[in-house]
C-alpha cells in the first residue's frame, strides 16, 4: 500500500487529497465489515483502500459502483436460474477485475472525465 501510494503521488495524475480519499473509501468498506458482523468481508475493503492509493477517489467510487452492479448482476442470474435464494454468500473481490477493467476503459478512453 504504501507503493501505491508514493506510486500514486509520483504519477502526478490525482492529488494527494484525491488518493487519501480513495483509501478512505475502502477504509469505509472496512467499517461496515464490521458493523455486519463480516457479511461485507475485510478483504474487500483492503482492497478498495489499495485500489484507492493508486486510483484516486473518483475513479476507485467508479471501480466500487461496477463492481456493486456486477454483483448485482450475477445476483440477479442466482435467484432467476434457483441456484441460490437471498442467504446465499458470493465474493465479492472477483466482481473487480472486470469492474477495473471498466473502469480504466471508461476513464482513460475518455467516456467518464
Amino acid at each position: 500500500m504504501l507503493a501505491g501510494l508514493v506510486f500514486g503521488i509520483l504519477r502526478g495524475r490525482e492529488t494527494l487529497i484525491s488518493i487519501i480519499l480513495g483509501a478512505l473509501l475502502g477504509g469505509i468498506v472496512i467499517l461496515l465489515a464490521q458493523a455486519t458482523k463480516e457479511k461485507i468481508g475485510y478483504g474487500d475493503g483492503l482492497v478498495l483502500v489499495a485500489t484507492g492509493l493508486l486510483l484516486g477517489f473518483r475513479r476507485n467510487l467508479l471501480l466500487l459502483l461496477f463492481s456493486l452492479f456486477l454483483s448485482a448482476l450475477a445476483g440477479i442470474w442466482i435467484l432467476l436460474s434457483r441456484r441460490g435464494n437471498r442467504n446465499t454468500k458470493m465474493a465479492f473481490v472477483p466482481f473487480m477485475l472486470p469492474a477495473l477493467t471498466l473502469t480504466i476503459a471508461c476513464t482513460e478512453g475518455g467516456i467518464i472525465l
